[in-house]
This record gives structure tokens, sequence and C-alpha cells, in this order.
């Protein structure tokens, strides 16, 4: 599935909300006609190792599934809280989203270290979709592996 038909494109987490919907006064930004925002916060479990990248697998029926990462290319720890984005159809129904945390990029030997998942609904016509997902170490409280 090509990440240009679902159209999933990261939003820096360092903009902010503000930026990436335009109601926040950080920078704007408009949502582009026909796609929704599902904004995702990030929140890690107590006790993990730094995470350094965020992967997050999407999944719609109708469109395929798509692997993306957050940020592109790893750097510093990602703190809890952290915030990113991703602009799909605004008709794209149940999406379904796992994200896992790693220590370095897939490429460069970073190991999954903790694991969280969830559905966004996005209804047509829907502008924000906001979701919060935990972090938590892979193998813990019924999160099976990484």
């Amino acid at each position: 599935m090509s990440a240009r038909r679902l159209m999933l494109a990261f939003v820096l987490a360092s903009l902010g909300l503000g930026a990436c919907g335009g109601d926040g006064g950080g920078g704007g930004d408009e949502i582009p006609e026909g796609q929704a925002l599902v904004v995702i916060t990030v929140n890690l479990a107590d006790g993990l190792p730094a995470v350094r990248q965020i992967s997050v697998a999407a999944h719609n029926g109708n469109l395929g599934d798509v692997d993306l990462y957050y940020p592109t290319t790893p750097g510093g720890p990602i703190m809890s809280g952290a915030t990113l984005g991703i602009l799909v159809p605004d008709t794209t129904g149940l999406l379904d989203l796992v994200l896992r945390g790693l220590t370095a990029s897939l490429s460069d030997g970073g190991m999954p270290v903790a694991r969280g998942s969830g559905q966004a609904m996005i209804m047509p016509g829907s502008r924000r979709v906001e979701r919060t997902f935990l972090l938590e170490a892979c193998g813990t409280s019924g999160t099976s592996g990484c």
C-alpha cells in the first residue's frame, strides 16, 4: 500500500497542536480539504528505556496498511506526553493504530521496548480526532510482545 494513497504524513510534534490544526496560535497551518488530522498523544509507562523513535502501523480495511516513523531520523529521547499527527482522508472510517517505542531506528539495530494500540474513528467531514496511547513495556499488562 502506498503511503501517498493513504496520505499519511507525520506532523512534527515540536510544532505543537496549534501548528497542526491552526487553532492554537502555533503557526496557522490548516488541515487540507478532504483530510482529517489524527492527533496522537503518546504517554510512556514508567521504567522504560529511552524511546528515540516511534513506529506507527496504521491499517484501514479499505485503504490498506502503512508504517510510519516519528521522528524519521531518531534523535534525543522522546518524552511522555509528546504529540504527533497523521493526515488521513476524512472518509477513512475505522483506523487501527499500533505504536511501538524503539531505542533507535530498526535499520540501526534499534529494539522495540514498548507497545500500545487502539483505534480512531474518522467520520465523513471529520477535521480532527484526538487519541491518547499509553506505551507499556513489551510483554506486560496484556501487551503481547512487540
